[in-house]
């Protein structure tokens, strides 16, 4: 299996991730290749969302605030 084919598939729930479709990300965690569905994806980013302070203050100036895409 090519290192192509091993990011096609979720590191979650071991789905088919359709980047170019549906969405999702792609990347590394150091040197380890990973790769999210947009499901997966999704899920994530609203669980950091849910535990970061910052984003759940109304009144942050967007200085101090990183959004990560």
């Amino acid at each position: 299996m090519s290192a192509k084919e091993k990011l096609s598939a979720c590191n979650i729930c071991q789905g088919e991730a359709d980047l170019e479709n549906e969405g999702g990300i792609q990347g590394y965690i150091g040197i380890i290749p990973f790769t999210l569905c947009v499901w997966c994806y999704a899920g994530m980013t609203d669980m950091v969302e849910s535990m970061c302070e910052n984003c759940q203050l109304e009144n942050v100036s967007h200085e101090n605030v990183r959004v990560f895409k």
